[in-house]
């Protein structure tokens, strides 16, 4: 395993390039106040197993993220994206952490994700969870905190495999907390 911690400098917005050229690396992790896109040549690291943005500036998901087959860990911090609707990412995925941005719904594609365990959307504006939720039946990890949630599937106990999910910080309805709590053991504050 190769990893690489890349923190760019107060004010630097370019990307060293020669990160894309160790064909080796399987775990790359950027930390940036001013990046706001990824270069086109992160498609070379085709060994790459987790992905890790913090970055305030970024503006999109790159579609190069399709060429990273071996990409099982996609984790996005801090940005200000708030549409994720286009993005193309591997569907072998098994980990997506996408916490403190400025999204207002899960991206369709997401309920595409077969491989999908541990999805995490944690401090967002999301304000529904999806009946397509149960699509994702290897889903055994769902977090969702601090969001605008209001509504929630009722059937949410056909995803088999979930043994956590959290909802912490949301205005749910009575109702939902009760239904929530008997299907699944959930606790509110």
């Amino acid at each position: 395993m190769k990893s690489k911690l890349i923190k760019l400098k107060k004010n630097q917005s370019t990307f060293p390039s020669e990160v894309f050229g160790d064909t080796e690396l399987t775990h790359l992790d950027i930390i940036s106040e001013q990046l706001e896109v990824l270069p086109p040549l992160i498609k070379n690291l085709t060994n790459l197993k987790m992905l890790s943005l913090n970055t305030q500036c970024l503006v999109a998901l790159p579609d190069e993220l399709s060429f990273l087959s071996k990409l099982e860990v996609l984790k996005v911090k801090n940005t200000s994206l708030s549409d994720i609707s286009s993005c193309n990412v591997p569907k072998q995925l098994k980990t997506f952490i996408f916490t403190n941005n400025k999204m207002t719904s899960i991206p369709p594609w997401i309920y595409t994700l077969k491989k999908l365990e541990h999805l995490d959307f944690t401090g967002n504006q999301i304000t529904a969870l999806e009946d397509e939720i149960i699509n994702l039946s290897n889903l055994h990890r769902l977090i969702l905190d601090r969001n605008n949630i209001v509504k929630v599937p009722l059937n949410l106990d056909k995803c088999e495999k979930l043994n956590h999910l959290s909802l912490d910080g949301n205005p749910l309805s009575l109702e939902i907390k009760e239904m929530l709590s008997s299907k699944f053991g959930v606790w509110f504050n």
